[in-house]
């Protein structure tokens, strides 16, 4: 080789060799204490007998999360406490609820039949539970779970059906990792451009849940204030449902036919800090459900589209 071709070699531009792999992992450090704001809207208009009945639901959740000693077997115990919840849902008929656990007294309920809304939300202002990480920084278990869902057998059965698998270990796990946008993160290290795919289950109540395949996609850094902040670019690829065996529910589900009609979100990663700095994700979905009851099937089509965004609170 000449010694041109060999200059030019030591003296080639840092692109040249191609993208650098960047490891996108969470951080934990003991006593790192942050608060994250979790909205979510969904507005979904069910279709049944030839009538269409519009309804929409706005939640926001703050958590308290706070990381403790890294335990002999090296997991990290997290503290996650439910620090406010504010829910407003009109329901078909002009039937509205409405929760504010930083203020009791706005709490409305607009029919006597949706009075077991009431207990069943102050069993929610008590949520707390520890997520034990492991060596990774992923949700390895749930501890202390099982107390708040002792409170269940005070509520109405109603609510018990609706609550019941939303406080399920396996949820909790699923909105602590949501929350703080862990659900997105690789595996492994990643150049821009690259895609790895994940599964996520959405609790909708009375033992049912929506189950999304996501593609996400690494798509470089960008500048947020004076910080390099890595984003991740997320798309839902198609979708399901599925129902608990043990649902309370006389409706069972028989047979169902979904599509994704959009989707576009995206995570912006702070890699130094190790945590998700906003995590937005919307999709619009159309389907048609099959359930049956005491013999007899009836066909529920209906559109939904569910919005979910994700930040630190002021002053984490």
């Amino acid at each position: 080789m000449g010694a041109i071709a060999i200059a030019i070699m030591i003296t080639a531009p840092a692109w040249a060799a191609g993208p650098v792999e960047v490891k996108l992992e969470a951080k934990f450090p003991e006593g790192r204490a942050i608060r994250y704001r979790v909205r979510t809207s969904k507005n979904q208009l069910v279709k049944n007998l030839g009538m269409e009945m519009p309804s929409n639901q706005d939640r926001t959740v703050v958590y308290a999360i706070e990381a403790g000693p890294r335990r002999g077997d090296s997991t990290r115990p997290v503290s996650v406490k439910l620090e406010s919840l504010r829910e407003r849902q009109r329901l078909p008929g002009g039937r509205d609820v409405l929760h504010d656990s930083k203020d009791p007294s706005a709490d409305r309920v607009a029919h006597p039949d949706l009075e077991f809304f009431k207990p069943m939300y102050r069993v929610e202002d008590g949520l707390a539970f520890t997520a034990i990480l492991d060596a990774r920084g992923r949700v390895k278990a749930i501890e202390g779970g099982e107390v708040v869902r002792s409170k269940l057998s005070t509520l109405d059965p109603v609510a018990v059906d609706l609550l019941k698998s939303r406080l399920s270990d396996d949820s909790l796990a699923r909105e602590f990792e949501r929350a703080i946008g862990l659900s997105a993160l690789p595996d492994a290290p990643v150049k821009p451009g690259a895609s790895w795919e994940k599964t996520e289950a959405v609790d909708v109540g009375a033992g049912i849940e929506l189950v999304l395949k996501k593609k996400y996609e690494y798509t470089g850094t960008e500048k947020k204030g004076n910080r390099e902040i890595d984003r991740i670019k997320i798309q839902v690829l198609e979708v399901h449902c599925r129902q608990d065996a043990d649902s309370s529910s006389p409706m069972k589900l028989a047979k169902e036919e979904i599509k994704v009609i959009s989707s576009e979100g995206f995570v912006l990663f702070d890699r130094s800090e190790g945590r998700a700095l906003e995590v937005r994700d919307r999709v619009q979905l159309e389907g048609r459900l099959t359930l049956a009851h005491e013999g007899r099937d009836q066909q529920v089509g209906f559109d939904l589209t569910i919005r979910t965004e994700s930040q630190p609170a002021g002053g984490s």
